[in-house]
């Protein structure tokens, strides 16, 4: 969905504005919601490869990104 549909997502500045979360639902429905700040991104590096286990496949086209899970929980 192209950015200009989408909800003002509120703009973090701090890290410390990030909760704890118990699930990974409620994780997902905090990021619909919530974006990191320029002031953030700016300090933020690349990872080096092999860092992260490589992505698991979608089962359907339509499932992009981690707020799949907290829509289809409800």
């Amino acid at each position: 969905m192209p950015r200009a549909n989408r909800a003002k997502k509120l703009t973090l500045h701090d890290l410390d504005h990030i909760p704890t979360f118990a699930t990974e639902a409620e994780e997902a429905a905090f990021w619909d919601d919530h974006e990191l700040g320029p002031d953030l991104l700016k300090h933020m590096e690349t990872l080096p490869s092999g860092t992260l286990p490589p992505a698991r496949p979608l089962t359907n086209a339509q499932e992009a990104g981690p707020s799949h899970a907290a829509r289809s929980a409800h």
